[in-house]
């Protein structure tokens, strides 16, 4: 994550949801050993970047229907914006770009499936990648989606490091563990507090974003 938009504030934001980011990943997630939902990613007991496990990857349209399952897409930005972040982060990544990956861009691929109801139990199946398609392990997908709150309307990707940190931790708070939100939202209101306190006893409205994700595909 160390690119053009990120530091070590921005990146330990971020890697603060994996816990609810990893179910959401794994339902599109091909394993590398083990086919699709085959790989494993544990927070804090793994090998890999901030102690997480290797899960496979998921491609383009996989990404895109994710953030729309959760509502990051149209919520944070639509999805023709987050393919414009796609493409300047495979820009980043590869250089140039082939001719068929920007003509992948080009014909908006990526947002192709976002509204279409995946199967929860397979949803790897959807999306075979096709030419050129851009695909993402665990930490490039972290990166997509933190890159996508930076330019969220108004854009914070030039601001100082604590803003863009503060920036993606409520844009993944918004969208990743919305029971947050709400209990934090409904005790300013009671009682005129932050609601830090409140937050382990009051019941949440809502489940996390895995839940909903799975009361919307199941």
């Amino acid at each position: 994550l160390e690119g053009v938009f990120f530091d070590a504030q921005v990146i330990e934001a971020a890697y603060s949801f994996v816990d609810v980011i990893v179910p959401l990943f794994l339902q599109f997630a091909r394993g590398k050993k083990n086919g699709p939902q085959g790989g494993e990613l544990a927070a804090g007991h793994g090998s890999g970047h901030f102690g997480v496990d290797d899960p496979g990857t998921i491609n383009c349209r996989a990404a895109c229907q994710l953030c729309c399952s959760v509502g990051l897409v149209p919520g944070c930005v639509v999805a023709g914006e987050l393919a414009d972040v796609a493409r300047e982060l495979a820009v980043v990544k590869h250089g140039t770009l082939s001719h068929a990956m920007e003509r992948y861009f080009a014909e908006d691929r990526m947002q192709e499936d976002c509204w279409k109801t995946p199967d929860r139990k397979n949803a790897w199946a959807a999306h075979e990648t096709i030419d050129a398609e851009p695909s993402y392990n665990f930490p490039e997908f972290i990166e997509l989606l933190a890159t996508a709150a930076l330019y969220m309307p108004p854009r914070v990707h030039l601001e100082p490091p604590g803003l863009r940190a503060a920036r993606v931790n409520e844009v993944f708070t918004r969208y990743f563990r919305p029971q947050v939100r709400i209990v934090k939202e409904q005790s300013v209101e009671e009682t005129g507090t932050n609601g830090v306190e409140r937050q382990a006893s009051k019941p949440s409205p809502i489940g996390t974003a895995s839940d909903a994700f799975g009361e919307k595909f199941q």
